[in-house]
């Protein structure tokens, strides 16, 4: 299995690494910071909350609940996860192949480490979907699809950046303990 950014030498995958994963912890804290005004009783988590609503009564609860601000936050919030998507992604595609890389040729570790890579761009896509299906409720909509699709998306982009955070906690304690193991 191949992949596209398998092409760049480790020292340019640190940088990118380093670049993207900077970039989007400070989106991240943008959004935290716009999210602390969606926190109350009909969304006890702001924008995560909305995300898996479910349903359109449970969406429209919690947009009801947020003042004219807390909506612009919203949306906010969702403007910048458009970009983050981009960064995190890419980042944990990037951080799939350093381990990948590090690790045998052809091990089963490292094929497994590309093929995590790819799910990535696929969970961004996933959060793309969602970010439109909540901007449209956002928007107003009334289509009793959109809060599903969004729950949907965002619970499948949740597991595959949860299955990127367990193969790279994997592949760390497995370096660790190929290091440790040769001296």
């Amino acid at each position: 299995m191949n992949h596209p950014l398998l092409f760049l030498s480790p020292r340019r995958q640190l940088f990118w690494l380093s670049l993207m994963t900077t970039l989007s912890l400070l989106m991240t804290s943008g959004q935290l910071w716009a999210n602390m005004r969606l926190i109350n009783n009909h969304a006890p988590a702001g924008i995560l909350s909305f995300e898996f609503a479910g349903t359109l009564a449970n969406a429209r609860l919690m947009i009801h609940s947020w003042d004219y601000i807390a909506k612009l936050q919203a949306a906010f919030c969702l403007g910048v996860d458009f970009l983050n998507l981009v960064m995190y992604s890419t980042a944990f595609s990037i951080a799939c192949l350093y381990i990948a890389r590090m690790s045998l040729k052809n091990s089963l570790l490292s094929q497994v480490g590309i093929a995590i890579a790819w799910l990535q761009w696929i969970a961004a896509l996933f959060d793309g979907v969602e970010n439109i299906s909540l901007m449209a409720l956002l928007s107003d909509s009334n289509y009793e699809w959109l809060p599903p699709l969004a729950y949907a998306m965002a619970a499948a982009k949740f597991a595959f950046v949860g299955l990127a955070l367990l193969y790279l906690f994997t592949g760390f304690f497995n370096l660790w303990w190929q290091i440790r193991t040769d001296t």
